[in-house]
């Protein structure tokens, strides 16, 4: 596989090459280059790194001159010195290629060609060379160079202002990464945000509402899977895309209490999404697990009932005036019926809605229903509750 080839390549180069076989590269520089590499030095690294693409660069007839300069033009880019990198990388995209199938391959060959002439001089003939490589091998399996020239554009173009052809490079990004998502996945989760949120903020369309709802499914899928072994950043971030897919919902339905004719996805069309990520087998109805959980460890089920909302969640004073609409992602336990370890899990914007949401969730009590007997039949205490809380304008 192509992107197993990448990753394996990368490893081999991380250790010591083999004996002095290179009678036109210099056993130096190749041990000055191993030394680097084992020992992690930023500013080492591209000074052996600049020497060694050189002397490949220098000796073409060596039968090792092109995969060299392309391993250390890759080795400068991922160190931040992709401009660095533009003599072996047209280098090696000017050489022949005896063999189709050999590593580098001829769209690595062109994407490091493209990735350091735009590094070297951004100007909008090199981006859009660059835009043009990248939107090519969006169908093929990645690599460490594709990961990273996506990532340092769609980041560029977003610092410049531009928002659309920003999220339009990010969308791909997330396309190229999706098949493999499993083996890179916060880089797949990162380009997805940036799709998803950079393309509502220039669009406001509903293709960003389904691209965030895809990928609070396939986090939770994710994290599933993974089980205990699930770092935190999974449940992390499904919390903030939770919150952005509210938020995004909640622009719609305030937009057209002041006018607009956008309509976004509708609930029945969202849930059926993030049901599709779930395995059939999985019992995923919170009430359901956590009791069959707390029987089997022999202790009293959870209350039946709901949680009392009083005060009402309002906004704050002046922001529904305003047109200010949001969502938060509220974490807490229930302890003896009242709210305790209130946190908040995400929000959407930061910053604005978060105190109003702590302050009055913080007051809200859980009430059983009639049949229940707290303390005899059933417990009024439960841990790792999640509740979404959305602002917005009817």
């Amino acid at each position: 596989m192509h992107f197993a080839k990448h990753l394996l390549i990368s490893l081999t180069l991380c250790a010591p090459f083999g004996p002095a076989a290179f009678a036109d590269i210099s056993n130096t520089t190749i041990e000055a280059y191993n030394t680097a590499i084992a020992q992690t030095d930023r500013a080492a690294i591209i000074d052996a790194s600049k020497a060694l693409a050189a002397e490949a660069v220098a000796t073409p007839e060596h039968p090792d001159s092109v995969l060299l300069a392309y391993e250390t033009g890759a080795k400068l880019c991922e160190f931040g010195a992709c401009a660095s990198a533009l003599d072996a990388a047209n280098f090696v995209a000017a050489a022949p290629i005896t063999d189709p199938e050999a590593h580098p391959l001829a769209e690595d060959r062109t994407l490091l060609a493209s990735f350091a002439n735009w590094s070297a001089d951004s100007n909008r003939k090199n981006r859009k060379a660059l835009e043009n490589t990248l939107t090519e091998i969006v169908p093929t399996q990645p690599s460490n160079l594709s990961i990273l020239a996506f990532a340092t554009l769609y980041t560029s173009e977003l610092n410049a202002g531009k928002t659309r052809n920003g999220a339009k490079i990010a969308g791909d990004a997330g396309d190229h990464l999706r098949p493999f998502a499993e083996l890179v996945p916060r880089h797949f989760v990162s380009a997805e945000f940036v799709a998803a949120i950079s393309h509502f903020n220039a669009n406001q369309d509903s293709d960003a509402q389904l691209r965030m709802t895809h990928l609070q499914g396939w986090l939770g899928q994710y994290g599933t899977k993974l089980g205990e072994t699930a770092p935190d950043w999974v449940a992390d971030e499904q919390a903030r895309a939770s919150a952005w897919g509210l938020a995004m919902g909640a622009w719609y339905t305030s937009s057209r209490t002041r006018g607009s004719t956008k309509r976004g996805i509708s609930p029945e069309r969202l849930n059926a999404i993030l049901e599709s990520y779930t395995p059939k087998n999985v019992d995923t109805d919170p009430e359901t697990t956590a009791l069959d959980l707390d029987e089997s460890e022999g202790r009293l089920p959870f209350c039946e009932g709901e949680l009392k909302q009083s005060p009402k969640l309002r906004y704050r004073a002046g922001d529904g005036q305003r047109g200010f609409f949001g969502a938060v992602i509220a974490g807490f336990d229930i302890e003896d019926g009242r709210v305790v370890n209130l946190v908040v899990k995400a929000a959407v914007p930061e910053d604005r809605f978060e105190e109003n949401a702590l302050r009055t969730v913080s007051q809200w009590m859980w009430e059983p229903s009639e049949n229940q007997s707290p303390g005899e039949n059933c417990s009024m205490s439960r841990t790792n509750l999640a509740l979404p809380l959305v602002f917005q304008l009817e």
